[in-house]
């Protein structure tokens, strides 16, 4: 039984980091990848029945802002939907920068990019290429198990974490 993944990323440095990891199947099991902030927005009927059947649906969002009315909306659309295999659920506790610095050997966020300042690194990050930043990545001792690997501690520990449902464990593969 085939099955598809579909990553549904909070921004576009998720975009970029997610579709780093997937290269050549080598951390994360490849898949479509589209932005959309699962906690703030509706992913609409339309967006879901454009799904292929069999599709395992993977929500990454950060887990910094209050309310989880709507990504619990969204998990139980696409719970319901035919086509959708299973929802997996990826918090980013807090979000986005302190993952790459929990899972990194970097001090501060900034000199993951070498840029100027704090407000500049997301644009540095977005615009690296995959090789270029999969090798940043290594070059800053990426510990790949640290990536997404905490549960919350507020209100989004109810949808637990799943990230180990997508990470690849490669034979020789320590990193």
């Amino acid at each position: 039984m085939s099955k598809f993944y579909h990553y549904y990323v909070e921004g576009k440095c998720e975009e970029t980091l997610v579709k780093t990891l997937k290269m050549n199947n080598e951390y994360i099991y490849s898949g479509a990848i589209d932005v959309i902030n699962a906690t703030k927005e509706c992913i609409s009927n339309t967006r879901i029945r454009a799904l292929k059947n069999k599709t395992i649906v993977v929500l990454i969002y950060d887990t910094d802002c209050g309310a989880t009315n709507r990504l619990r909306e969204n998990i139980a659309r696409l719970n319901k939907a035919k086509n959708v295999y299973k929802v997996i659920c990826i918090p980013q506790v807090e979000n986005f920068e302190d993952e790459l610095l929990r899972c990194t050997d970097i001090d501060e966020i900034r000199n993951f990019t070498n840029s100027k300042s704090k407000s500049n690194f997301k644009s540095d990050f977005i615009n690296q290429k995959e090789q270029s930043l999969l090798a940043k990545l290594k070059k800053s001792n990426f510990n790949f198990d640290n990536l997404w690997s905490e549960i919350p501690k507020n209100d989004y520990s109810e949808f637990g974490n799943d990230a180990s449902k997508i990470k690849r464990r490669m034979p020789g593969k320590h990193s």
